[in-house]
C-alpha cells in the first residue's frame, strides 16, 4: 500500500512539472489545435505519507515593560519535516497530438518608393585630334557649283553670359518748354492784419561834397580838370559835373570827357567840340555809382583832344557827389489804414426806448468786422473816423414832429458829448448824417444807439439802405 501510493505522488508530481514546462514553451504558429481526448487515468499509487516534521520550539516570551511593550520577535519556524518518498510514476497513454491551425492571410504589399534622380553627368572632353593623314594629293578642280539645298531646321537658340553694359551715352539736349498752364483761379483770402510798426530807420545827415574847380588850360592829354576826395558808407553815389569850354587855338578842336574813380573809367565818355575859336560849349556828365564802403578819388578827364582847350569861361567846373542814403524826405500825405463799410436793408422800428441799430451787409472790411449785428470791432489800435448815414420817417399823419436822439457807444459806455438830436416831421423822409472820430484799441467795439419816438423808424426801400456805416482808421 505505502509503495503505491509513493507511485501515485510520483506521477502526480511529475505532471505537475511537466505543466510547468509546458507553460515555459513559445507556441508554434497558428492557432492552438483543439484539446485531444484524455487519456485513460492511470491506477492511483499507494504509498505511506511522510510523517509529519516536529513543530520548532515557541521561542520564550520577553519580558513585559512598563505600560505596553512592543511586541517580541517571532520565533522562527520550525525545520520542515522530511518528505516521504516518491511513489512510482504512474502510466497512462499519452493523448493524440491536435491537427494544426490555419496558416493566417498574407499582409498587404506595402507601396513601391519613388524612383531615384540624379543629375546627367557631364559630357566627357573632346578627346585629342589625331595626326595628320600622308602627304595632301594635288587639289582637284573647283567642280561646279551644286543646286542650293533646302534651308536647314532652325538650329535652337544659344544661350550665354549678357555682355557688360556699356557706358552711357551722352545726355541729349533738353527737350523745348511746355507751354504755360492755364492760370489757376480761386477766391482770394482776407487780407491779414497790419503788423507791428517797425523800429524807426536812422536818419542822418546828408552825405555829399561840392567842389568848385579852377580856370584850367588843356595841352596835353590826358588832364584832369577838377578831382575831390570823397567817404562813403557804401550806398550809391550820385556823381554830376558841370561846366563850359571852348578851344583857343586858331583852328576849330575837339576834345573827350570821362569821370574816374581813383584809376578806373565810370560812366560814358562824353564829346564836345567846337567849329569856330573861342566858341563856347557847356557838358554835364552825371552817373551813379555804387562802391563799397571806403574813401575814393573821383576826378573829370579830358581823355582825348584835338587843339588848345579852355575850361570855364568866367568860372571853373562844379563837381557834386552826394550818398543816397539815410535822409528824410518830406511827410507823405498820409497812409491806407484799416477800414469798414456795413449797411442795413431792413426798416428799423421800436426806438420808444433806447435801442442799438443793426447791419445786415457788409460791403467792405479790412480789419474791421461785424458782431452781435450791432457792435462794430476793430482788430488794430488806433484812431477810427465814423461817418453814419441814417434815413428816418415818421409814420404818423397829423401829429406834430418826434424828437430822435443819436448817441455812440463805446464798449457798452455812452461816449461823453456824442450824442446828436433830430426832429423828424410827420410823414416826412429825414435824412441825417454823423461823423465822429476818437481813439480804440484792439478788440474794441462800438455801437450807435437811437431813442425818442414810437411812430419814427428807420426806413429801408429796395436799393435804399436804412443805415450805412463807414469807419476808417486814420492813425
Amino acid at each position: 500500500m505505502s509503495f503505491l501510493l509513493n507511485v501515485d505522488l510520483g506521477i502526480y508530481n511529475q505532471i505537475d512539472l511537466l505543466n510547468e514546462a509546458l507553460k515555459n514553451i513559445t507556441g508554434g504558429y497558428g492557432s492552438t489545435g483543439p484539446t485531444g481526448p484524455q487519456g485513460v487515468t492511470g491506477p492511483m499509487g499507494y504509498g505511506a505519507t511522510g510523517a509529519t516534521g516536529a513543530t520548532g520550539a515557541t521561542g520564550a516570551r520577553g519580558p513585559t515593560g512598563p505600560g505596553v511593550g512592543d511586541t517580541g520577535p517571532t520565533g522562527a519556524t520550525g525545520a520542515t519535516g522530511a518528505t516521504g518518498v516518491t511513489g512510482p510514476a504512474g502510466f497512462g497513454a499519452t493523448g493524440h497530438t491536435g491537427p494544426r491551425g490555419d496558416t493566417g492571410p498574407t499582409g498587404p504589399q506595402g507601396v513601391t518608393g519613388p524612383s531615384g534622380y540624379g543629375a546627367t553627368g557631364a559630357t566627357g572632353a573632346t578627346g585629342p585630334q589625331g595626326p595628320p593623314g600622308p602627304g595632301t594629293g594635288a587639289t582637284g578642280a573647283t567642280g561646279p557649283t551644286g543646286a542650293r539645298g533646302p534651308t536647314g531646321v532652325t538650329g535652337p537658340a544659344g544661350y550665354g553670359a549678357t555682355g557688360f553694359t556699356g557706358p552711357t551715352g551722352a545726355t541729349g539736349d533738353t527737350g523745348p518748354t511746355g507751354a504755360t498752364g492755364a492760370t489757376g483761379y480761386g477766391v482770394t483770402g482776407p487780407t491779414g492784419p497790419m503788423g507791428p510798426t517797425g523800429p524807426a530807420g536812422s536818419i542822418n545827415s546828408l552825405n555829399y561834397t561840392q567842389v568848385l574847380g579852377s580856370i584850367v588850360n588843356v595841352t596835353t592829354t590826358p588832364a584832369i580838370i577838377v578831382q575831390t576826395s570823397f567817404s562813403t558808407n557804401g550806398h550809391p553815389l550820385q556823381i554830376v559835373c558841370t561846366g563850359d569850354g571852348y578851344p583857343t587855338g586858331g583852328i576849330s578842336s575837339q576834345c573827350d570827357l570821362q569821370l574816374f574813380r581813383n584809376e578806373t573809367p565810370i560812366g560814358s565818355i562824353f564829346s564836345m567840340g567846337s567849329s569856330a575859336v573861342n566858341e563856347n560849349v557847356n557838358y554835364c556828365l552825371n552817373f551813379i555809382d555804387t562802391p563799397v564802403q571806403g574813401t575814393y578819388n573821383y576826378s573829370l578827364r579830358v581823355v582825348a583832344r584835338a587843339g588848345v582847350f579852355r575850361f570855364g569861361e568866367n568860372a571853373g567846373p562844379v563837381f557834386n557827389i552826394i550818398e543816397l542814403q539815410n535822409v528824410k524826405g518830406d511827410t507823405g500825405p498820409g497812409f491806407a489804414g484799416y477800414y469798414g463799410l456795413f449797411s442795413d436793408t431792413t426798416t428799423q422800428t421800436g426806438f420808444s426806448s433806447p435801442k442799438e441799430i443793426t447791419y445786415n451787409t457788409s460791403e467792405l472790411e479790412n480789419g474791421i468786422s461785424v458782431a452781435n449785428q450791432s457792435r462794430v470791432v476793430v482788430q488794430n489800435t488806433g484812431v477810427y473816423t465814423i461817418d453814419v448815414s441814417m434815413q428816418f420817417q415818421n409814420i404818423n399823419l397829423g401829429i406834430s414832429s418826434e424828437m430822435m436822439t443819436i448817441y455812440l457807444k463805446k464798449n457798452g459806455v455812452i461816449v461823453p458829448r456824442s450824442s446828436r438830436i433830430l426832429s423828424v416831421d410827420d410823414n416826412r423822409y429825414v435824412p441825417f448824417n454823423y461823423i465822429y472820430s476818437l481813439s480804440l484799441s484792439a478788440s474794441d467795439y462800438i455801437e450807435i444807439t437811437v431813442s425818442g419816438g414810437a411812430n419814427t423808424r428807420l426806413y429801408s426801400s429796395g436799393n435804399t439802405p436804412s443805415v450805412i456805416f463807414s469807419i476808417n482808421q486814420i492813425s
